[in-house]
């Protein structure tokens, strides 16, 4: 089952890089004027909007064990047979919240909606923590709601990024999404990498008891007296670490500085900064230059 998923899942995601090459073209122009490396690598951090972003994400991933402690959680609560099926509720909530993210983005600012969800992951995080996961129905209905969070954060968070690339431009008249973002990610990266060290020793604090050669995992960690408790504690790691890491992150974006009035502004100059900056690329017997909507 996991090897046909694993085929029907890449076939997909073929066809939507081919689409891609196929029928999107780069909306913004480059200069071709070379950038000193060192400057443009660290440019960003001159300005708030980047800087909040950042630190966000950062927080995130250092605090965010969703994925793996739900694995953990979900192979001593129903067997590692069905932790795909396990998965389902968080994963529909996830595409509801999507859907939801994308209908308000018409009327309400990415970074308003993530401060928003931000608060109400951290809320249902505890509440989710509080019903446990043996509660049944109520604690799947939870887990349900738990998912629309991921669904605004990969939205928003989307939205956000393009928007800070185009305020970097703004700022400097140059785009340097592609070198401006490789300090942060490396910083992410590293972060990623402390996190995933750490797993195994949460684990062992918690009392979840590891497979051994001719025993069932489900069973073991049934038989452990203090079952329940582990299995509490995982599902707090799941939720509540990522919930105050959205929390934190809600809190930032207060301090985000891109209003309705600054995004307007915004985008008039780029305009200007994009057609001059394509003209000076031209060679003289080029046709003028046109620059798309943003």
């Amino acid at each position: 089952m996991y090897l046909v998923i694993a085929i029907i899942g890449t076939a997909v995601s073929g066809i939507g890089s081919i689409m891609v090459h196929l029928f999107c073209k780069e909306r913004i122009e480059f200069s071709k004027k070379p950038q000193k490396f060192t400057k443009s690598a660290f440019i960003g951090f001159k300005y708030r909007p980047y800087v909040i972003s950042y630190v966000a994400t950062w927080v995130k991933s250092l605090l965010s064990m969703t994925g793996p402690m739900i694995g953990y959680l979900a192979t001593i609560v129903v067997g590692s047979d069905k932790t795909m099926l396990f998965a389902i509720p968080s994963a529909a909530g996830t595409v509801v919240g999507l859907i939801l993210a994308t209908l308000l983005s018409k009327k309400v600012d990415s970074h308003r909606m993530l401060i928003w969800a931000g608060f109400y992951c951290l809320l249902i995080a505890v509440l989710i923590s509080i019903i446990g996961p043996f509660a049944g129905i109520w604690f799947y209905l939870t887990y349900f709601m738990f998912g629309f969070y991921f669904g605004f954060e990969n939205l928003c968070f989307s939205h956000i990024t393009a928007e800070v690339n185009d305020y970097i431009e703004w700022k400097t008249g140059e785009r340097l999404e592609a070198v401006s973002a490789l300090v942060p990610n490396y910083a992410n990266s590293l972060l990623h990498l402390g996190r995933t060290l750490i797993i195994p020793y949460l684990l062992m604090w918690v009392g979840y008891v590891a497979a051994s050669e001719g025993s069932d995992l489900l069973e073991s960690n049934r038989a452990n007296p203090n079952y329940e408790q582990t299995a509490r504690w995982l599902l707090i790691f799941a939720t509540v670490r990522i919930g105050i890491g959205a929390a934190i992150g809600s809190i930032l974006f207060f301090f985000y500085g891109i209003n309705k009035k600054t995004r307007e502004q915004m985008y008039k100059d780029l305009d200007e900064i994009r057609k001059k900056r394509c003209q000076n690329n031209l060679l003289p017997d080029d046709p003028t230059c046109e620059v798309s909507d943003t």
